[in-house]
């Protein structure tokens, strides 16, 4: 069992996982009604990582 300020810490960068992906998610759309496709699909695979990050340590606490 980790401590109750380790679990603490691990929140707050699951929030910064969380805030990172849905800016990633925005910035998708916005390229997307940009029409530069290429671009809006970057963005959304980097919103796919954030997300990812965050559910790993999400299922780690």
């Amino acid at each position: 069992m980790i401590s109750k300020d380790m679990a603490t810490l691990i929140n707050a960068q699951i929030n910064r996982e969380m805030y990172s992906a849905y800016y990633y998610l925005g910035l998708s759309a916005q390229t997307e009604a940009m029409n530069l496709k290429g671009t809006a699909a970057w963005f959304l695979a980097k919103h796919g990582e954030e997300m990812t990050h965050a559910l790993k340590m999400y299922r780690y606490l």
